[in-house]
């Protein structure tokens, strides 16, 4: 006799009140007398008792979108708004890197960001609405979202870009909350993070260097044609990158003391530095033929021209971030010398000349020149610096370029001339006898020198009697 199999509560429901279609998005579930329930983004939701399926499923479908958006379905409301102040419109993730944007915006109008800043958070954002979706609520948003982000980043940015990409990502969340655009923090999950220091010194290490010899610097010297020579000159006289060429003016030269001031634009952090003879040259003639600069920006005053612009009177600049068609016209240069090589371009200039006035010792004035912003303390303390450190830094450069090999010195040995030099005669050959090595001479105990001794001379004569 075969026993029937004993029915769960499940089984019984199931058979009680059956799914009413195929399809049917709702299951059931033993809570209470039973419900109809659906998971959702990893939680179970309830939407009524399984009497009535019909209800059950308009409330699910009412429901639904805020649900899998990840939102509180009694604050749920339709079209797009900012959040703000409990605002039942959704936070879209377009919306959200707008409002960040236009802040920032406003901090460039003010003059407390510059526009290249502003620019990689355009950039970033652009990245950020690629991924999440431009409609994507940014209540939603969960560790899975952003580590699927840095994935998409990882392939196409090296761990320096990348590490800025990721914490500039985290700024534009953390400004939703702390504007109180969002009710609580976005939670990126523990991936989410920047590369490791390690990361980034091994991945450094297996780079070729960004550095030039003296001898590719003269033979870019040589090759270049003007302006591109002077800024050679000045890239690794002045430690200037191509931002600081395009946007040198006449106004920051000294001729007479041989020097340029001018704050470097990323930072603006004051610098100078002193012009090499050859580097003054190159800028007086340049300055002789200027007179097509005086159209640029309006002005017709020849000291606030732009040293540098192009064929046609333009700025080297190319938009507003710092860009600069320097890059592109520069390479050509290095092509034309065969010296091209991965990660090497106009701003290796400012690699090397950090790099080798490091060794004069005096890494204060390389700062000074390089336009750095030291974190010691001391910087807090320390209000300009004496220009002959800066004239010994920049000469230190220029003794290492333009130095001579060592033994092809071309100077003439001075106090005689060729008529003054006579031939010395060669010693005869006739007499002389057998290269044969003597035996070396030696003083003897008796004080006479030579080989044989006074003891072996007395020794011999008494031989022969």
């Amino acid at each position: 006799m075969t026993t029937k199999p004993k029915l769960t509560k499940l089984d019984k429901l199931k058979a009680k009140y059956p799914k009413p279609y195929k399809d049917f998005p709702l299951f059931q579930h033993t809570s209470g007398q039973g419900y109809w329930a659906k998971k959702i983004r990893g939680r179970l939701h309830y939407f009524g008792p399984i009497e009535d399926w019909q209800a059950a499923l308009t409330l699910y479908q009412q429901q639904r979108e805020a649900l899998y958006l990840g939102l509180n379905p009694d604050d749920f409301g339709h079209g797009s708004g900012d959040g703000r102040n409990g605002n039942s419109s959704i936070l879209t993730v377009e919306d959200a890197c707008n409002l960040f944007l236009e802040s920032k915006e406003r901090k460039v109008e003010s003059g407390d960001m510059g526009r290249r800043m502003y620019e990689d958070y355009k950039a970033i954002s652009v990245k950020i609405i690629k991924n999440f979706g431009a409609g994507r609520s940014v209540a939603s948003l969960n560790s899975d979202d952003f580590d699927r982000l840095r994935a998409a980043l990882s392939k196409t940015l090296t761990p320096v870009p990348l590490k800025n990409q990721i914490n500039r990502t985290k700024a534009i969340f953390k400004y939703l909350y702390e504007a109180d655009y969002i009710d609580k923090p976005v939670r990126w999950g523990i991936d989410f993070a920047a590369p490791s220091l390690r990361v980034i010194r091994v991945h450094k290490s297996q780079q070729p260097a960004k550095l030039y010899s003296a001898a590719e610097i003269k033979q870019l010297l040589t090759a270049a044609r003007e302006p591109f020579r002077t800024m050679t000159l000045l890239g690794i006289n002045c430690a200037f990158g191509n931002t600081d060429i395009a946007k040198l003016t006449w106004d920051k030269i000294d001729f007479e003391h041989s020097t340029i001031n001018m704050p470097r634009s990323k930072t603006g952090i004051d610098r100078s530095a002193f012009l090499w003879p050859e580097s003054v040259a190159a800028l007086r003639a340049l300055h002789a033929k200027s007179e097509k600069q005086k159209r640029f920006a309006g002005s017709r005053k020849n000291k606030n021209v732009l040293v540098f612009v192009t064929t046609f009177g333009n700025s080297w600049m190319t938009d507003s971030s710092g860009n600069t068609s320097l890059t592109a016209q520069y390479r050509l240069i290095i092509d034309d010398c065969k010296l091209h090589k991965r990660n090497r371009g106009f701003n290796s200039l400012r690699h090397t000349f950090e790099t080798i006035a490091g060794n004069s010792r005096d890494q204060v004035a390389v700062d000074w020149v390089m336009g750095h912003v030291s974190q010691h303390i001391s910087a807090e303390y320390r209000h300009g610096i004496d220009p002959d450190r800066v004239r010994d830094v920049c000469l230190f450069v220029r003794d290492w370029l333009f130095a001579k090999p060592v033994g092809k010195s071309t100077t003439k040995p001075v106090g005689k001339s060729k008529n003054d030099t006579k031939k010395t005669a060669k010693p005869s050959t006739k007499n002389r006898r057998s290269s044969t090595p003597k035996t070396p001479i030696r003083k003897g105990k008796s004080g006479v020198t030579g080989g044989v001794t006074q003891k072996n001379r007395t020794k011999a004569k008494s031989r022969k009697t």
